[in-house]
């Protein structure tokens, strides 16, 4: 598992894009139960009734601002949906009997602006059906930070590569590979938990570390 320094930041926070469902598959419904505060993003919104720490918002995230995509809605399974140009394994499945509609796109970084969002983040998931790469090719990790970033990358190459490579040289380190998704935490995290270590290890006589983060 990933485990997550609350130090980093005095106020827990998660960034949901590509939300979706607010309970079912949803990465942060739990943190939300926790007291957690945050925004949800994503053009289908439902089940966030419940979610009292988060705000939901419609929106269709992008890496480029105020221009018209086609959004393919899946009848059968809603989370399956996505910018059609940018869909990939479920791409023939969704539209064959998708509706297609045309959405203005938000930047990521102009949505966390215009709601007061802290520089530093602890938590963002990144959910779009193939259009992770887009939202991150653009988005300014020189003016927000975010402690840990999961993204789903449906084992799509060159894609995943291309994902990792843009973090990495953003300052995060692949850490957890659960199914379909990649974690990546900040370095300055990862710096953190190394030091900790080597301190736990003084303290029991040179004895081995216990690792937090986990590839």
């Amino acid at each position: 598992e990933i485990a997550l320094d609350t130090s980093w930041h005095p106020a827990s926070s998660g960034q949901d894009v590509g939300a979706a469902d607010g309970q079912v598959l949803s990465n942060t419904a739990k943190l939300d139960a926790l007291g957690w505060h945050g925004v949800a993003l994503d053009p289908l919104l439902k089940n966030f009734e419940g979610r009292k720490n988060t705000r939901a918002l419609q929106a269709a995230v992008y890496g480029e601002a105020d221009i018209e995509v086609e959004y393919a809605i899946c009848p059968h399974d809603p989370n399956l949906s996505g910018v059609a140009s940018h869909l990939t394994c479920y791409r023939d499945q969704v539209l064959h009997a998708a509706q297609l509609v045309r959405l203005r796109t938000r930047l990521l970084a102009d949505v966390l602006h215009e709601m007061g969002a802290p520089s530093a983040i602890q938590y963002l998931s990144l959910d779009t059906e193939g259009s992770e790469f887009e939202i991150l090719r653009t988005f300014p990790f020189h003016r927000y930070s975010f402690g840990v970033i999961s993204v789903e990358h449906n084992f799509q190459e060159p894609l995943r590569q291309q994902i990792r490579r843009h973090l990495e040289a953003n300052s995060y380190a692949l850490a957890h590979s659960p199914q379909w998704d990649d974690w990546y935490v900040h370095s300055s995290l990862m710096q953190h938990n190394q030091k900790g270590s080597h301190q736990h290890e003084e303290c029991n006589g040179g004895g081995q570390p216990q690792q937090q983060y986990h590839r």
